[in-house]
């Protein structure tokens, strides 16, 4: 390639040179502050638990 011809691309290169965009930040989650209670909730901790006897499901406890 000719130097004439580099330094054309090369100018050209300056000129139309694009903006690097910035890279966006991830949004931070809200952190969402659940008590002892719902906890419990979300686990099952409260809810019926059955058992097989005899063939027929009874509920515990």
């Amino acid at each position: 390639m000719d130097p004439v011809a580099k330094e054309k691309l090369k100018q050209w290169k300056k000129d139309h040179q694009l903006m690097k965009v910035a890279a966006k930040k991830p949004k931070e989650k809200k952190t969402e502050q659940l008590s002892k209670r719902e906890w419990e909730d979300i686990m099952g901790k409260n809810r019926p638990t059955y058992k097989r006897q005899t063939g027929s499901f009874r509920q515990r406890g």
